[in-house]
């Protein structure tokens, strides 16, 4: 399943979003981040952290980056 993010906050740990859809606690994602048009982009695997609704604009979601030694495992929510 994709889902388009907003972007509202970003750090080297992780990185803040707004989404339409809720995810949940400890929920495994691919994040493709965009560097710029003539490289398209990166896929960071994270962890969801938190989730909580927005008064206007959906959901805001924290997502934690993925150490690089876990980036193997499996059961990952593509998110563009």
């Amino acid at each position: 399943m994709l889902d388009q993010l907003e972007m509202f906050d970003i750090s080297r740990s992780g990185i803040g979003a707004i989404s339409q859809q809720s995810y949940y606690p400890g929920q495994r994602v691919v994040l493709r981040l965009p560097l710029s048009k003539a490289d398209g982009g990166r896929n960071r695997y994270a962890s969801v952290v938190r989730c909580r609704t927005s008064r206007d604009r959906g959901y805001e979601v924290g997502f934690q980056f993925a150490a690089a030694e876990s980036a193997g495992e499996v059961d990952y929510r593509q998110v563009a």
